[in-house]
C-alpha cells in the first residue's frame, strides 16, 4: 500500500444518508445501528450480524459514504469470497465495477481456445493483445484487446469495485497495482484468513519439475542443473517417510532445500525462457502447459524461498508457515513425490494489503479472540459489535438429540455412524412424506456414499454430486426442485448456498469435522499452539460450522429451519459458543423422535 493509501478523509464521513432508498425503501434495524456506529467512530471495525441483514446494501453504503468524504478521489474495493457474490452486488447496485481472476477470461495470443490462467501469459512479453495498465494502449495498434487486462483496466477508471479476497490478494501484494485504496468492506469476513492460506499455498511435484529440467536442458539453459539438484534432495527426504503418508518436514530438511532454491537467479530464467519462446512459439497442448508451469515455478520462485525461510522458527517468532511431503504410489512402480507449501499465519499480510480504514462483515465471528489472532486486527483500530438476529428466535431450532450416539474416532462405538445415517435417512422420509425437504452435512466422502446407500433402501430421493455432476449443478437441481434431499460435505454446502422459502427448512450435521491426527495442518497447530490451544481453535471453527449450517434456510422474517446436530459431542461446546440472541433456540432435552414431532409441530405439520 502506497502512503496516499493510508491517507486519512478530508472531512466528516455522513454514512447514514448514503443508505440506497431508491433500491431498499426501509432501512433494517441492524444496518441502521452499523452506520450509526461508523458515523460515530469514524473508523473500521468488525460486525457481526445474522444471515439476511442486509450486508451487501451495507457495503455499498459504507464504500459511497467514504468516497464522497474523500471528493470521489481513490479506490474503493467491496470484496467477496467467490463471484457469485461479486456479481449479486453488481446486480443490485449497477456503479459497482466487476473484475475476476484470470481463469474467467479467454486468452487470444493462441488461436486455440484458452484461459488467461492456461498460458504463460508473463513470458508472452510479444503479446500484442497486451493492455498497458497505464495507458489502457495495445501493444501493438488496432490490436484485439486482452479481456483479462482490458478488464483491470477499465475498473481502474472508476473507483467502486466488486471483487473477490483472491484477485485482490494477488494484485495488491504480488503485482501492487492499486495506488490509492482509500477503504475495503470485507463480506464473510471470517472466511478471510483461510481464503489467504489457501491462494497462497502451493504444491511442487517431481513430475513437473522433471518437466521443467528437461526444458531447460534441451534449450541450453544451464540452471537445469540447480533444479536436478532440488529434485534429488527433495526425493531423498520423502523416502525416509512411509508412501501414501502426509508427513511435516524439520527443520534440518528445510534447510536443506532452502539452500538449493536459493541458488536459482528467477530473472535470469525468466529472460532466457522469454527468448527461447521469442525463436519458437509453441503450439501443443503440452507445450503451453509445461510452459504455464515453467512461468508459475520461475515466477513463485521468490515466494518458495520465503515460504521456506518462514516454515522456520527464528528467535523472535514462532514459525508462519509449514511444509509437507508425500511419497504416493500413482501405479505399478511409479512414485510420485509431492511437497505442499501451507501458509498459515496471514495477520502479516493482512496487514499489507489493506489501507486503514477497513471494515470487516460477518454473520459468524463467535468469540472474537481467535479470530483477532488470524487477522492481526487489534481491538483500537477495529472494535468488535454483535448484533441480535431481526428474524423471530421461535422459527428456528437447533436440536442435540438426548440419544445421540458420540461419534467421535475415541468414543465411537461399532455400528453408530451406521445407525446415525439410517436415523437421518429414516427422518428425511417422515419429513419428506409431510412435504418438508433436507439438506444432509456430513464429513467425509465415504459418509456420503453411506447416506446415499441408506437412503436409497429407505425409499428417499437424494441429490448429491459425483460422476459428472458438480457441488453447484447438483445444488441448482434441488433449488429447482429435484428429490427431497440435497446431499454433501461440511465443505461444499455447510457455507454459501442459501435455501430460504422451504427449499430445505431441515437441516442434519452428522458430526464435528475435525481433522484426523495425522492431519499435517493438525500436526502444526499442535505444535504451534500445544493441545489445549489447538483444541480452542478447533471447537471455535466448529461453531462458526454451526451457526453457519442453522443459518442456511433462515433467510426472512417468515422462514422456518430447524438444524439437527447428530453427534453427542455438539454438546460439550455449543450452547456456551452459541451467540446470545440464537441461545433460545437451543434444544437439548428431548430424544430424536421427539425432536422429529417438534419439527412437525413448528413447520405446523402436527399440533
Amino acid at each position: 500500500m502506497s502512503t496516499e493509501t493510508n491517507q486519512t478523509t478530508k472531512s466528516q464521513i455522513d454514512f447514514l444518508s448514503h443508505f440506497p432508498k431508491e433500491v431498499h425503501e426501509i432501512m433494517r434495524p441492524n444496518q441502521g445501528a452499523i452506520l450509526s456506529i461508523l458515523q460515530e467512530t469514524q473508523k473500521g471495525g468488525i460486525f457481526e450480524a445474522p444471515t439476511g441483514d442486509g450486508k451487501t446494501a451495507l457495503a455499498y453504503t459504507i464504500l459511497k459514504a467514504i468516497r464522497t468524504a474523500n471528493d470521489d478521489k481513490g479506490i474503493y474495493f467491496f470484496l467477496s469470497p467467490n463471484k457469485a457474490q461479486v456479481d449479486q452486488a453488481k446486480l443490485l447496485y449497477p456503479e459497482f465495477s466487476v473484475v475476476y481472476g484470470r481463469s474467467e477470461y479467454d486468452c487470444l495470443y493462441y488461436e486455440d481456445s484458452y484461459k488467461a490462467d492456461e498460458i504463460p501469459c508473463s513470458l508472452l512479453k510479444d503479446c500484442p493483445h497486451r493492455v498497458n495498465q497505464q495507458t489502457g494502449e495495445t501493444h501493438e495498434v488496432d490490436a484485439h484487446r486482452c479481456p483479462y487486462l482490458d478488464t483491470k483496466w477499465k475498473v481502474k477508471q472508476g473507483n467502486l469495485i466488486s471483487a473477490t479476497v483472491s484477485f485482490y490478494l494477488f494484485t495488491a501484494l504480488f503485482s501492487r497495482e492499486w495506488e490509492d485504496v482509500r477503504a475495503v468492506v470485507v463480506d464473510e469476513a471470517h472466511q478471510l484468513p483461510e481464503i489467504i492460506r489457501n491462494a497462497l499455498s502451493y504444491e511442487i511435484s517431481d513430475y513437473h519439475l522433471l518437466q521443467i529440467e528437461s526444458f531447460l536442458k534441451e534449450n541450453g539453459i544451464e540452471e537445469y542443473k540447480v533444479f536436478r539438484k532440488f529434485i534429488n534432495a527433495m526425493m531423498e527426504i520423502l523416502e525416509e517417510r512411509r508412501k501414501n503418508v502426509e508427513t511435516l518436514l524439520n527443520d534440518k530438511q528445510l534447510r536443506r532445500l532452502l539452500k538449493i532454491i536459493s541458488e536459482i537467479d528467477a530473472n535470469k530464467i525468466q529472460k532466457k525462457v522469454s527468448d527461447v519462446i521469442k525463436t519458437k512459439k509453441p503450439s501443443s497442448d503440452d507445450e503451453i502447459d509445461l510452459l504455464k508451469k515453467l512461468e508459475m515455478v520461475v515466477r513463485d520462485l521468490r515466494r518458495y524461498v520465503k515460504s521456506f525461510e518462514f516454515a522456520l522458527e527464528s528467535d523472535e517468532r514462532y514459525p508462519l508457515n509449514y511444509v509437507y511431503g508425500t511419497m504416493q504410489e500413482v501405479e505399478d512402480d511409479l512414485i510420485r513425490y509431492t511437497l505442499n507449501i501451507k501458509c498459515y499465519y496471514v495477520a502479516p499480510i493482512i496487514a499489507k494489503i489493506m489501507p486503514k480504514l477497513v471494515v470487516a462483515l460477518s454473520g459468524t465471528i463467535g468469540n472474537e479472540h481467535p479470530f483477532r489472532v488470524q487477522t492481526g486486527w487489534k481491538e483500537d483500530k477495529m472494535p468488535f459489535y454483535q448484533f441480535e438476529s431481526s428474524f423471530p428466535i421461535q422459527n428456528r431450532k437447533i436440536f442435540i438429540p438426548t440419544d445421540a450416539a458420540d461419534l467421535s474416532v475415541s468414543h465411537q462405538r461399532k455400528g453408530d455412524k451406521s445407525k446415525t445415517l439410517r436415523k437421518i435417512a429414516k427422518a428425511c422420509r417422515i419429513f419428506a412424506n409431510n412435504n418438508l425437504r433436507s439438506l444432509v452435512l456430513v464429513v467425509s466422502d465415504e459418509e456420503r456414499q453411506k447416506f446415499l446407500k441408506v437412503a436409497e433402501e429407505e425409499g428417499v430421493t437424494v441429490v448429491t454430486y459425483g460422476n459428472g455432476i458438480k457441488a453447484k449443478e447438483a445444488a441448482r437441481f434441488f433449488k429447482e426442485g429435484s428429490g427431497m434431499v440435497l446431499l454433501g460435505s461440511m465443505a461444499q454446502y455447510g457455507e454459501g448456498i442459501d435455501l430460504p422459502n422451504g427449499i430445505a427448512p431441515i437441516i442434519f450435521s452428522l458430526r464435528p469435522s475435525y481433522p484426523p491426527p495425522t492431519d499435517p495442518k493438525a500436526q502444526f497447530e499442535k505444535r504451534r499452539f500445544g493441545e489445549g490451544g489447538t483444541w480452542g481453535i478447533w471447537i471455535w471453527r466448529e461453531m462458526l460450522r454451526i451457526v453457519q449450517n442453522s443459518g442456511r434456510n433462515i433467510r426472512s422474517i417468515d422462514d422456518k429451519g430447524v438444524t439437527f446436530c447428530m453427534s453427542s459431542q455438539y454438546r460439550k461446546f455449543t450452547y456456551a459458543g452459541l451467540p446470545k440472541w440464537l441461545k433460545p433456540a437451543y434444544v437439548y432435552k428431548l430424544s430424536f423422535e421427539e425432536c422429529i414431532e417438534d419439527t412437525l409441530r413448528l413447520m405446523k405439520k402436527i399440533k
